[in-house]
């Protein structure tokens, strides 16, 4: 995996998506594939298996599974450990892109 801060240098926003195999369903993988549609050119959307990158999840305090964080700027902006439905993630993101 790149190094972190090179993940979070994006001129747009980047939402991490931390995610385990109990969590990646079908359900899960379509609504990161909706918002990745809905934000293609404003949010760059990154998964990240917290199995395989453990030293990234434990620095970030990911202690949940979906875990959900944006960064701009090199900075966290929003971070929710619950599971959120793509509608919802939609709405929270429209809030921090123009």
């Amino acid at each position: 995996m790149a190094k972190f801060g090179d993940l979070i240098s994006s001129e747009i926003p980047v939402l991490l998506c931390f995610y385990n195999s109990e969590i990646d369903t079908e359900q899960y993988q379509l609504t990161l594939a909706k918002v990745a549609s809905d934000f293609s050119t404003k949010i760059k959307v990154i998964k990240i298996d917290v199995d395989k990158n453990t030293e990234l999840s434990e620095a970030l305090k990911v202690k949940s599974c979906p875990s959900f964080i944006l960064y701009h700027n090199e900075e966290m902006i929003w971070r929710t450990s619950d599971y959120i439905s793509s509608e919802k993630l939609t709405e929270t993101l429209h809030q921090f892109v123009s």
